[in-house]
């Protein structure tokens, strides 16, 4: 019997059912994988073109912003240049940061030239304080700071400017921030002011000579008194030293006669040419007793004249700074309408009384009469009684209270008028006891 012959070579082992299983699971994984490999890659350049496009948009978005930015910018630049006041930002040394045109204009000088120089430096010696004073009031923080300075151009021209200033920022930051200010060029009403005020001082200067002139004939007598006393007791004195006359110790007393004869005289042409002339109001330490007793002795000629008498009654009062030629104005006004007021009285009640007192923080200088009073409310006169060129004097230029309220405003007072008790009108000056000299 014969065997069959056996297959050359190793025959491979067959895999058994669970191998192949897993060779199965692997190969699937291995797609699975590759298929969400190509998944993600899609989604991820989905992403990617979704982000770009995004990108695009966002870069759209911030060039229009930027367009928008820069047209802002440019208005509000334009705004800033060409605003109706100056505005100029410096550091906190007045180094000048920024200056719109008025600004530069103002100054006289390009707004690029102004940058780095020292705003202090316009500004004219006289306000130097004040200006200093503002920007450290600013720097301390507190707002709504405000002056007026003159500053000095680059041609030389003066100007006043009024400035309002604020600081930037807070805390730190305001420390060392910048200081930014509003210039308001306020020359032309400044200039119109000083004209009516001139006006003004020059309207009170006419009224003044027009009061000399009502008193002229009896300061002429006052004058003329003293004059030819001298020309007697100089008559006498020639015939003693001519052996004519008295001994030389009758001349001597003769002589300081004569002396004291010419003083007076003297004295009373002084008070007139100082009354008459153009003054600049001047405020002096003085005594308000003082100037009432000089107005008295100035008219004391007139009052006598005209067969009154004034009685004074001066209390004590502080010595305080005044304008004496204002104030002499005033009460020598009020002693002229008293006056007037009690003319054609009997004598005994041809009396102005003056009155000194201080209340509080008040001085107050009265003149009072017994004559017909003030003016009833029915018929409005009353609410004119100080208004300008309006008198109750045939006359009359209507100009003696207006003024004198004037003068007595601007001492910080008023002027007042009442009727009193018993028939007559008062006419009250307040003035507030400044003790000290304003700067």
């Amino acid at each position: 019997m014969s065997v069959a012959p056996r297959a050359s070579g190793r025959r491979g082992k067959r895999p058994n059912l669970e191998t192949l299983r897993r060779r199965a699971e692997a190969a699937l994984r291995l797609r699975t994988a590759a298929t969400r490999s190509a998944q993600s890659r899609a989604v991820l350049q989905h992403e990617l073109d979704v982000h770009d496009v995004e990108l695009n948009m966002q870069n759209d978005e911030l060039q229009r912003l930027n367009r928008e930015l820069e047209r802002t910018r440019d208005w509000y630049r334009d705004l800033y240049d060409s605003a109706p006041v100056g505005y100029v930002t410096t550091t906190r040394a007045s180094v000048i940061v920024a200056a719109n045109r008025l600004c530069a204009a103002m100054l006289g000088l390009p707004a690029k030239e102004l940058v780095g120089r020292d705003l202090a430096k316009f500004v004219v010696l006289g306000s130097r304080e004040a200006f200093q004073q503002h920007r450290r009031r600013v720097m301390r923080g507190l707002i709504g700071q405000s002056c007026e300075v003159s500053l000095e151009l680059a041609d030389g021209r003066i100007i006043d400017v009024h400035m309002e200033s604020s600081q930037e920022g807070a805390g730190a930051v305001r420390r060392s921030g910048q200081i930014k200010t509003v210039l308001i060029d306020v020359t032309g009403p400044r200039r119109l002011e000083r004209q009516i005020l001139e006006g003004q001082r020059e309207l009170a200067r006419v009224l003044r000579v027009h009061t000399l002139g009502e008193i002229a004939p009896e300061m002429s007598h006052e004058v003329s008194q003293p004059l030819q006393s001298i020309l007697a007791l100089a008559g006498g004195c020639l015939n003693g030293l001519r052996g004519k006359g008295p001994p030389r110790k009758a001349i001597v007393k003769a002589i300081q006669a004569i002396e004291a004869q010419a003083e007076r005289a003297a004295r009373l042409l002084k008070r007139m040419r100082e009354f008459a002339r153009r003054t600049t109001p001047e405020l002096k330490h003085v005594d308000p007793n003082a100037v009432v007793r000089e107005v008295v002795d100035f008219v004391s000629a007139l009052v006598r004249g005209r067969g009154a008498r004034i009685e004074l009654a001066l209390g004590d009062v502080s010595h305080v700074w005044l304008d004496m030629t204002g104030i002499q104005q005033i009460i020598l006004n009020l002693v002229m309408n008293a006056l007037d007021a009690v003319a054609g009285l009997p004598a005994r009640r041809r009396v102005i009384e003056v009155i000194s007192e201080q209340t509080g923080g008040e001085i107050v200088i009265a003149v009072a009469d017994r004559g017909r009073g003030l003016p009833s409310t029915g018929d409005g006169a009353a609410s004119r009684l100080f208004s300008a060129y309006y008198s109750t004097k045939p006359g009359g230029l209507g100009l003696g209270l207006s003024i004198s309220r004037r003068i007595a405003q601007t001492h910080g007072g008023r002027l007042e008028a009442s009727n009193r008790m018993g028939g007559g009108a008062t006419f009250a000056l307040h003035l507030p006891a400044v003790t000290e000299k304003k700067k």
